[in-house]
Order: C-alpha cells, then sequence, then structure tokens
C-alpha cells in the first residue's frame, strides 16, 4: 500500500470519502528513500508467522485505540502546522 492508499483507508475508516494529501518541499529529507516496499513471506518462512487480522482490521483496531487512549501524538507539540485531531 501506498501513504495515499493507506491515508485513504483511514479515512474512508474514519467517515471521510477522500483525503487530500499535499506535500510540502520543505519536510522532504535529502535522503528519504523514494519507494519502499515489504513483504512478510521471508519472516513467513523462517518462522511460520502469519497475520492474524485484514490491513482494514488493524487500521481500525489502531483508530479506536487512539479514539480511546490518546487525543494526540507527542511529537505534535514539536512539530508546526499540525493538525489536530477533534472527535
Amino acid at each position: 500500500y501506498s501513504i495515499e492508499d493507506l491515508a485513504n483507508k483511514i479515512g474512508k475508516l474514519m467517515g471521510h470519502n477522500k483525503i487530500k494529501i499535499k506535500i510540502d518541499p520543505n519536510r522532504k529529507r535529502r535522503l528519504d528513500i523514494n519507494r519502499f516496499k515489504c513483504d512478510p513471506n521471508k519472516l513467513k518462512s523462517f518462522t511460520g508467522w502469519r497475520t492474524s487480522k485484514t490491513i482494514d482490521e488493524g487500521l481500525l483496531e489502531t483508530i479506536n485505540w487512539f479514539n480511546n487512549y490518546g487525543k494526540r501524538w507527542s511529537w505534535e507539540d514539536f512539530t508546526e502546522g499540525t493538525i489536530i485531531y477533534r472527535r
């Protein structure tokens, strides 16, 4: 999944139809990775581990945790321009 895919999934799970992503070129670091892809098959082949949830189930569980226990992330106090999530 791309960052855009995940943002749209999270938005949809939170009741929003479309998320607009704006890229701030000033925040991109010189050594950022342009493309990063993960594949859990190597872990599965060594350990037998398999996911027990779909991506949507895991995201929804995370959203519910955040709504119940954390109104803000600790780094938000140090980031200018951060949008504060309000229920």
